[in-house]
């Protein structure tokens, strides 16, 4: 360890930068739950598309979350979570600024989708490659409580906001710890590339990711369409048989690729360990 790494190590400040990335990612979704009635009016939308677009933020962060993981061992801990920091922040003003459900999703739910991908296995890492012992205890502690400190704060927060200025202002209040970050990066230690970009697993991070929109597809297919939040009955008989059908042809292709990615895996550990 270096004697930056040693100084670090002995200061809580890195865990104040790292931590405020967990606070705001938190606050984010829960600042998009409380502000969907007035984003509805505004864009001139329905409740069916911003949840959509709520479920697809979701689905990419899951999809990209494991790239997300093996990135950080290539790129560098550190590197990786400023990336992330500032891609947030692209999506956080794009969605701030947002004309249009199209440009609303493009900041929300992808960019920011990819950023929460990039940031959240970063967080962890540095703070445990950081802190060692009861300090590590306590820095991850920490983690945990910023994340629940949002849970209790956003949707109190969110209203107020909402209801006296704008959503747009709730979105744009996440850029002050976004620019906090950005300008106290140097207190986050850095860390050294341990892999090299032959171990990403390109096509293994392909097949999760279609297994999860197909899985997040079906489960489309299996909810009643909806008009305004109320229930709908399908009266065509033709229409539920063919809705059962791409259910169960989704639902099958996302349970073939996740075979696929397990036997890709294996194929690969065992051509690992005999190169070694």
């Amino acid at each position: 360890m270096n004697m930056n790494e040693r100084i670090n190590g002995n200061s809580w400040i890195p865990l104040i930068v790292v931590a405020c990335a967990s606070f705001i990612v938190v606050l984010d979704t829960f600042f998009m739950n409380v502000s969907i009635s007035r984003i509805v009016v505004d864009l001139n939308t329905d409740v069916s598309t911003i949840q959509m677009i709520v479920s697809f933020y979701t689905l990419i962060t899951a999809a990209l979350i494991l790239v997300g993981t093996k990135l950080q061992d290539i790129i560098g801990k550190k590197k990786l979570f400023l990336i992330g920091t500032a891609l947030f922040g692209i999506g956080t003003f794009t969605a701030s600024i947002s004309t249009s459900t199209i440009m609303f999703f493009v900041g929300w739910s992808a960019i920011e989708g990819v950023a929460g991908a990039l940031m959240l296995p970063a967080i962890v890492s540095i703070i445990s490659g950081t802190y060692s012992g009861k300090k590590r205890t306590i820095a991850l502690a920490t983690l945990g409580m910023m994340a629940g400190l949002a849970d209790v704060v956003a949707p109190f927060l969110g209203g107020v906001i909402t209801t006296f200025l704008s959503w747009r202002f709730t979105f744009a209040f996440e850029l002050i710890f976004i620019l906090f970050i950005l300008v106290m990066q140097h207190k986050i230690p850095d860390f050294k590339p341990t892999e090299s970009k032959n171990d990403l697993d390109i096509a293994g991070a392909i097949i999760s990711g279609i297994g999860l929109v197909l899985l997040e597809v079906y489960d489309n297919f299996q909810k009643l369409d909806t008009v305004d939040g109320q229930n709908c009955v399908v009266v065509n008989t033709a229409d539920i048989i063919i809705q059962n059908a791409m259910a169960s042809v989704m639902h099958a292709l996302a349970i073939v690729l996740s075979v696929i990615l397990i036997l890709t895996l294996r194929i690969k550990n065992k051509n690992i360990k005999k190169v070694r």
